[in-house]
């Protein structure tokens, strides 16, 4: 079905097309993430606890949420940071 919809196919065959829409609104979740202020939480973990997909993670500044590396390179998070930017970036 998804081929008939990047060759041209009639609204019958791929009812969805028209209705397919993007948003640039990133939408946390409503209640503050239950996190260990001292904690660590890789991409996934921290993604998950703020209700966002890792690659929106991935497109905060870092200014507005620090990342840490480990010595062997990947990239962590505190939670104190997460609380941090959850708080500052909570919908009202």
């Amino acid at each position: 079905m998804l081929k008939n919809l990047y060759r041209g196919a009639s609204s019958e065959e791929a009812p969805y097309k028209q209705s397919i829409e993007f948003t640039s609104v990133n939408i946390m979740t409503a209640i503050a993430p239950d996190v260990a202020l001292t904690g660590r939480y890789n991409s996934n973990q921290a993604a998950a606890k703020l209700g966002i997909h890792r690659n929106t993670l991935r497109r905060i500044p870092e200014s507005l949420l620090p990342r840490h590396q480990f010595l062997n390179g990947r990239i962590f998070f505190y939670g104190k940071d997460l609380q941090r930017y959850w708080h500052m970036n909570r919908l009202s």
